[in-house]
């Protein structure tokens, strides 16, 4: 499997830039807080190659929000 083929999940800043910097096709930050939710949103990443989508909770998560 190539790294843009993969979809990361992760609820620490630092796991969000690890996946952001590794070329996963998508990464799903997890934040337990409004200024962890801020510090993932302003990581530096390459938006043509990753998508970045930030939720709340998993409970969040359907499969649509991957297109």
């Amino acid at each position: 499997m190539r790294p843009e083929e993969c979809i990361i999940f992760e609820d620490a800043v630092n796991g969000v830039k690890a996946g952001l910097n590794s070329g996963a096709g998508i990464v799903v930050g997890l934040p337990e807080d409004e200024l962890t939710k801020s510090a993932m949103l302003n990581l530096p990443y390459d938006k043509n190659k990753t998508k970045l989508i930030i939720l709340n909770s998993l409970k969040d998560f359907d499969y649509d929000i991957l297109n």
